[in-house]
């Protein structure tokens, strides 16, 4: 089991699928990107496409947001610093391109208590994945919340490059569990929707997952392995998208 990829020899396919042939030969399953976002993200999409014929576009919003005086972040140093200066991977007309850092904004509502909330493009590893099992035109994932709202401040203000460095003041260690358990709730959505066709007519459908506030979960285990736990219960037992609250709360 694998939580993300590096989408380093390729920028637009995840490293793990060059491993496919010989997991095959071995008889051997791997799980990749098996994580929130991606994972969780991924069998949304999976789900909702499985109620249609073709499927033209897949887009997935994911919000973030916590409280707190001093930047806190769920993810490490290194993976923030490297998502906020890299080029966000997207599909148009059903060609891999690089959009623009932080770009492409919208408004988009997400289930309550979140609301509308402002979304940009962000270098997520959906797209290095899904289009290789979903023939499709149009692809991309925006991210809203305080936490991208302040890199997006920061980009626009010079000081995200990748000659600046990692600085330790903006991307600050991952906190414990214990530390999370301390700040304010967290509110997270995933939401993704899928346009395709089914029986000759057009359709728009899209399934989406809310996670409790980060207070309720993060005694008992870190958030991101919550998260990947159900995951892993979700890839076992089929589970729609929909339920995906009821595991969290459980």
């Amino acid at each position: 089991m694998d939580l993300s990829a590096h989408l380093t020899r390729n920028p637009f396919k995840a490293e793990q699928l060059r491993y496919d042939d010989r997991f095959k030969e071995k008889k051997r399953a791997a799980v990749i990107t098996a994580g929130a976002a991606p994972g969780l993200t991924n069998l949304l999409v999976a789900r909702t496409a499985a109620m249609m014929d073709s499927v033209e576009a897949v887009y997935i919003r994911l919000y973030e947001s916590t409280e707190s005086d001093d930047p806190v972040s769920q993810w490490s140093a290194e993976v923030s610093f490297d998502e906020a200066i890299s080029w966000p991977r997207i599909v148009r007309n059903g060609r891999f391109r690089y959009g623009k850092r932080f770009g492409e904004t919208e408004k988009f509502r997400f289930p309550p208590p979140i609301g509308e909330a402002t979304v940009v493009l962000a270098a997520q590893d959906e797209v290095g994945t899904v289009p290789y099992f979903l023939p499709l035109r149009e692809m991309d994932v925006k991210i809203g919340g305080n936490e991208i709202d302040r890199l997006r401040r920061w980009y626009r203000q010079g000081k995200l490059t990748r000659s600046r460095g990692l600085v330790a003041s903006r991307f600050p260690k991952t906190p414990t569990p214990r530390q999370v358990a301390a700040i304010d709730p967290q509110r997270c959505s995933a939401e993704c929707e899928v346009r395709g066709s089914r029986r000759g007519a057009r359709r728009e459908e899209g399934s989406s997952n809310r996670s409790p506030g980060r207070r309720h979960i993060s005694v008992a285990l870190p958030d991101s392995a919550t998260r990947t736990g159900a995951f892993a219960r979700l890839l076992c037992h089929g589970t729609r998208g929909r339920a995906v609250r009821q595991i969290f709360s459980a």
